[in-house]
């Protein structure tokens, strides 16, 4: 049954590389010998197909005992953080990503506790233990100067994570990376700054496009997206109501209701700092299909080739 077990966990986790080491079979790497990437440590049903709790908590002890630190990624579940002898979460929803001010903390928590103690480990798990945890970890190593650049961070987590090479493929989690390393390299202090979304032009202008919303994070409900104009080479959306955003902002569009579409997160501090303007002195944010999220794998009929963005101070 053992093995069972392990044949239909090496299939969930897939291209993620597995410790297969000291008869243990888990869905946990080692990204550096003092940080490793993991699976969810589940229970009851889900620990047929995912890390089993007691596994982990066994792997753990046996090879850092006392020693290590647990970080629990999810917005969507938790566990008795008594489980472990040090835990913290920091979470955020699947396929999203963290909000900067989060980044920050997590990699200030990191920083304490590993630096605390030469043989201290941190433990860093989502679900699957590779998007989001990926995200978190590039950011650290870029906090702690292991990389200098975003790009060579995800890289390597990359490399490290998965035999396919393809760790955080997100556009989204691999913008807020590359923000992360702007802010770092720069010596910035974050801040929110509010934009006025003026309109959204989405390129080519026969996508079959019916829903759109766009949302602040910290707000309850979307803001519909109604006005549709087809120009010759592009669609036009304007916001009924133009209303300041600041901070983590979510474009969503869906041929119909039913449809899974396409969306992208920006974050207006990082389109202000950009700083690209247009000849009518608005500040522009474009993204190619590689850099929307479910549009750079999605199909070419129905997700789009640029998208631009026109906001004003």
């Amino acid at each position: 049954m053992a093995n069972a077990t392990n044949i239909i966990r090496e299939m969930v986790s897939g291209r993620r590389n597995r410790y297969t080491q000291d008869d243990f079979n888990l869905d946990l790497t080692y990204i550096m010998t003092n940080i490793i990437a993991m699976g969810y440590p589940a229970e009851n049903m889900e620990a047929i197909y995912r890390n089993n709790r007691e596994d982990v908590l066994k792997f753990l002890t046996e090879k850092h005992e006392g020693k290590y630190k647990v970080y629990n990624l999810c917005s969507e579940r938790t566990y008795d953080p008594k489980l472990f002898p040090y835990h913290a979460e920091y979470p955020f929803k699947d396929h999203n990503p963290p909000d900067i001010e989060l980044i920050d903390k997590f990699c200030k928590d990191v920083y304490t506790f590993l630096n605390a103690d030469r043989s201290h480990v941190v433990a860093i798990h989502c679900k699957a233990g590779k998007g989001r945890t990926g995200t978190m970890i590039c950011c650290y190593m870029l906090y702690n100067n292991t990389f200098q650049t975003a790009n060579e961070a995800l890289t390597y987590y990359a490399e490290k994570r998965t035999k396919d090479k393809k760790g955080v493929t997100i556009p989204s989690q691999r913008r807020y990376v590359e923000y992360y390393e702007q802010l770092l390299r720069n010596n910035l202090t974050y801040r929110k700054v509010s934009l006025y979304v003026l309109e959204l032009r989405i390129f080519p202008a026969d996508l079959p496009l019916k829903v759109g919303s766009i949302q602040q994070k910290d707000m309850k409900e979307p803001l519909p997206l109604v006005k549709f104009r087809r120009m010759e080479e592009y669609i036009s959306v304007e916001l009924d109501c133009c209303m300041p955003l600041a901070g983590d902002v979510k474009v969503e569009f869906r041929g119909n209701k039913l449809d899974k579409g396409w969306h992208f997160w920006f974050n207006t501090f990082f389109v202000e700092l950009a700083g690209i303007y247009d000849p009518q002195g608005r500040l522009v944010l474009t993204l190619d299909k590689k850099e929307i999220d479910d549009a750079h794998k999605g199909n070419a009929k129905k997700c789009p080739e640029q998208v631009r963005k026109d906001t004003f101070r």
